[in-house]
């Protein structure tokens, strides 16, 4: 849910969130039909990108979640299917079944090339803790995408409400 609250700013009269924007997502299609009767709404696909150095430390900016783009910028690699990607994937994961904290978790779905060059400090802005400090199951959700879908979510129904 969230708090959706707005309100119109006394001096501009721009609509303001408080809380943040309330983007909505949804994959059921049976939710998407119930929440049309509340409001009116703007598709809208919310896409997250970052500024990352490169493997010569030269500033790309990258989608987040990481995708085959973001490899193919980053690390100088020519992923061009699902197939490749998710062969690289294989290829750079550290195994651990069982891993202790975030940063081992992290470690086992993206690697440690993905994972020192987005998501230690990612994570660290984010919640003021660094990978290592958190549990495992934080970091076990990270999206290990294989295509070049690059909306921060996958749902087929996102929007804003107008």
């Amino acid at each position: 849910g969230g708090n959706v609250y707005d309100e119109l700013h006394k001096e501009t009269g721009i609509r303001v969130s408080q809380y943040g924007a309330h983007l909505f997502h949804t994959q059921f299609e049976r939710v998407w039909k119930y929440v049309q009767q509340y409001s009116e709404w703007e598709p809208f696909d919310h896409r997250v990108v970052g500024r990352v150095a490169d493997k010569d430390n030269v500033d790309q900016l990258v989608p987040i979640p990481p995708t085959s783009i973001s490899v193919n910028k980053l690390f100088g690699e020519n992923i061009q299917t699902e197939e490749e990607m998710q062969a690289w994937y294989d290829k750079v994961r550290v195994p651990n079944a069982e891993p202790q904290n975030g940063e081992e978790a992290a470690l086992s779905r993206v690697g440690p090339q993905l994972y020192e060059k987005i998501f230690k400090h990612y994570t660290k802005k984010q919640w003021d803790k660094y990978p290592s400090e958190l549990d495992a199951s934080v970091l076990m959700r990270l999206p290990c995408r294989t295509t070049t879908d690059d909306r921060y979510f996958p749902d087929k129904w996102q929007a804003l409400p107008v």
